[in-house]
């Protein structure tokens, strides 16, 4: 899982991540000429905001009874009156510790993140306040349950060799006023497919057949909100996707023996969910994460090895291009 692989990213390795982006060994370099005395600023700010963080929880619970206390001798005050009260103390006080933090981020994703991301491939550009919208959620038909939340962030768009794509961290929510239900929180992708194809296929993570065997085979036959279930050849695929469409003849042109092994590559890569649909001659990408990625964790230094993290994500990020090969067009595919 991408998140996951933050624990491994220092590893410094001359291995090239794939065909076209950079090695460790040149991103060392990058970092020691460019980046070494804005890490140094940034761990700088951190440790300021660690400290004026530690300040206001202290303050807060230090100067509560007081306030507390002269509110309570010079007001009378009803019950809804101290609810307000409450509220409002420690809300300002959270909003000084958001704000600080905020100023952190913000600083961190534009000067740091884009200068990475530009040195990996300069033809891409960055945006951490922008996101893939609904319109290409819904359309990607991957995930079917109504939502009412829809927010995101660091989008990534361009085209990488033949294949423009764009990209993003989109969290999707059910919600009301007594629980929320993540419908998906991840990495998003929409890119060209190197096919021209006219109907719909759907890759979904198989959990029927692994939990319930062969009940679970009949129970993939009965969902028919994405069209019929198409078997396919591959077994090891078989065992960690299931297959919807609209062309059984089409989901195979799509779906060869060589895409379906760079699918599972992808999937035991992010180890994670993985969803993928075929439609309008594009690809639409979905990888499920616990956490946000191209960002510092608060606790941790800001240094070289926070910097390879970095590094790591965005090259796993970008590279699914590459992963699933999107860039060797076929026949009239241009």
């Amino acid at each position: 899982m991408i998140a996951e692989n933050r624990n491994n990213a220092t590893s410094v390795s001359s291995v090239r991540l794939d065909k076209t982006m950079k090695t460790y060994d040149e991103f060392k370099t990058f970092y020691s000429e460019q980046l070494t005395e804005e890490f140094a600023q940034l761990e700088k700010l951190r440790k300021r905001n660690v400290c004026l963080t530690v300040i206001a929880i202290i303050g807060l619970l230090t100067l509560f009874p007081v306030t507390f206390m002269f509110v309570l001798t010079t007001f009378f005050l009803a019950p809804l009156a101290w609810a307000i009260y409450f509220a409002c103390y420690f809300f300002i006080g959270g909003l000084f510790i958001k704000w600080i933090w905020t100023s952190f981020y913000k600083h961190f994703k534009y000067r740091i993140v884009h200068r990475i991301l530009h040195f990996i491939h300069p033809a891409l550009e960055y945006d951490p306040k922008k996101h893939i919208g609904e319109f290409a959620y819904d359309q990607s038909g991957l995930f079917l349950s109504k939502y009412n939340r829809f927010k995101g962030e660091d989008l990534i768009k361009g085209t990488i060799d033949k294949t423009t794509m764009k990209c993003s961290e989109i969290h999707v929510e059910d919600s009301d006023d007594e629980s929320s239900k993540t419908i998906f929180k991840g990495l998003f992708m929409v890119a060209d497919f190197n096919k021209n194809f006219q109907g719909k296929t759907f890759v979904l993570p198989d959990k029927a057949e692994k939990l319930f065997g062969r009940l679970g085979q009949s129970l993939q036959k009965m969902n028919t909100k994405r069209g019929e279930l198409i078997k396919l050849e591959d077994a090891e695929f078989e065992k960690k996707f299931v297959v919807y469409g609209t062309d059984q003849v089409e989901a195979r042109y799509i779906l060869t023996p060589a895409l379906m092994q760079k699918i599972v590559q992808l999937h035991k890569k992010n180890n994670t969910k993985t969803y993928l649909s075929f439609l309008k001659s594009k690809v639409y990408i979905a990888i499920a994460l616990d956490g946000n990625l191209f960002e510092p964790t608060k606790g941790k230094e800001v240094d070289y090895l926070a910097a390879c993290q970095l590094f790591e994500d965005l090259s796993m990020t970008i590279g699914i291009v590459e992963d699933l090969d999107l860039n060797t067009r076929i026949w009239t595919k241009e």
